[in-house]
């Protein structure tokens, strides 16, 4: 009896704040593999260290995702980076996003016979680095109104800031003799809108540049759709993934979906005048963004 073939990985991508972790959650319940070991926002821990390490090699990190072009101009850098990524995907450390049964079964992850992928909105500025390991991947790109994505980011930071200054205040003596790791919050790129909105415009023009050319194998999806029409969004998404939950399955995933948060920069004056500024930039205008939800 044959076997069935190893499946290449589904790559969800998608700027930070733009719904990658809900999908992430609700492919993963419908039947995608999304990783044993899972972080905050849905991701597996073993792909955050890799992408991580890949920026950081380039003197970046995720608010500066330009860097990565450092990546593309170093060709022998690049060469023994993927070297490097395909031996961790075969190896021991495998174990993490695999889990024991996994690992037991296959150890390695170009051994997967069932749906599988990973969520990591850093694989978007990186992801021509993955599809070299990965040729046949699917890639599944999820957009959401850069307006939003910007006010989600700033109001992430400034929350940031303020634990950190308490943390930092009330354990001030122990940080004399213990050095801090990280930023007081996650970015002091994104404290205000206009920076946060570029940023956006970054991912998107990389992602725009490196899924050109990949035909049937990208998907692209708005946040706002899914919202929208949630049932139809799911069924297109889910036939990309090569996924059949069922239909009962798929109701209890969407049961749970909030479909009041796309366009939340409607209901204050700072980002709806924001909107009004950026409207006609070029990605809210390929995105349809420039046109005003409320009517």
């Amino acid at each position: 009896m044959s076997r069935t073939p190893p499946r290449p990985p589904v790559l969800l991508i998608g700027m930070h704040r733009s719904g990658t972790s809900l999908l992430s959650r609700m492919l993963d319940d419908l039947g995608l593999f999304m990783g044993w070991r899972i972080a905050h926002n849905h991701e597996a821990s073993f792909f955050n260290r890799l992408n991580a390490w890949l920026l950081a090699s380039a003197g970046g990190r995720w608010d500066t995702p330009k860097v990565s072009d450092y990546l593309r101009t170093d060709a022998e850098g690049r060469r023994l980076a993927v070297e490097y990524l395909r031996d961790r995907l075969a190896a021991p450390p495998a174990l993490e996003f695999l889990g024991p049964g996994r690992y037991l079964r296959h150890r390695s992850l170009f051994g997967l016979r069932e749906p599988w992928g990973f969520k990591d909105p850093r694989t978007t500025v990186l992801l021509d680095i993955w599809l070299e390991i990965f040729p046949e991947a699917r890639v599944l790109h999820l957009v959401r109104n850069g307006v939003d994505v910007a006010d989600s980011l700033v109001r992430r930071q400034r929350g940031g800031l303020e634990l950190g200054r308490d943390h930092f205040e009330t354990h001030r003596q122990l940080f004399r003799w213990r050095a801090k790791r990280g930023w007081f919050g996650t970015s002091p790129r994104v404290l205000h809108l206009e920076e946060a909105f570029r940023l956006w415009e970054e991912y998107l023009e990389l992602a725009d540049r490196l899924t050109e050319g990949l035909g049937d194998s990208l998907l692209e999806a708005r946040y706002e759709a899914l919202l929208a029409d949630p049932r139809h969004e799911m069924e297109r998404i889910l036939a990309f993934c090569q996924l059949e939950p069922g239909p009962e399955r798929l109701a209890t995933s969407l049961g749970g979906l909030r479909t009041d948060r796309a366009f939340g920069f409607l209901q204050n004056d700072e980002t709806r005048r924001f909107w009004q500024d950026v409207r006609s930039s070029r990605w809210m205008r390929h995105w349809g963004y420039d046109v005003d939800p409320a009517g």
